[in-house]
């Protein structure tokens, strides 16, 4: 009874120590639920703004075409294809994108 009375302080720590223990661990964990969460989040905006830049760079290559045909004959001469080909670089290179 003695060794019993005599370790019980220690039982209650040890309790109360596990305890903290528990709480950090959940703490913890919904951390790491919160983290896994913003990362999905993150990839959705970033699919979403890759898709607003392929809209972005269709709606300007369309531009560049549609005015890169001077004499409006929907035809495109050999001078007329180098420029516009050179105009779609240069337009693209803004965006980082490489056009060959």
């Amino acid at each position: 009874s003695q060794e019993i009375d005599a370790i019980a302080p220690e039982a209650a720590r040890a309790s109360a120590v596990e305890e903290e223990l528990r709480e950090i661990a959940d703490r913890q964990q919904f951390n790491v639920d919160k983290l896994i969460n913003l990362v999905k989040e993150n990839e959705e905006v970033l699919d979403q703004m890759r898709e607003n830049l392929r809209s972005k760079i269709v709606q300007d290559i369309i531009h560049i075409v549609i005015k890169s045909d001077v004499n409006n004959d929907q035809k495109f001469c050999k001078v007329e294809s180098k420029m516009l080909a050179l105009k779609i670089r240069i337009q693209l290179q803004e965006y980082g994108v490489e056009f060959d």
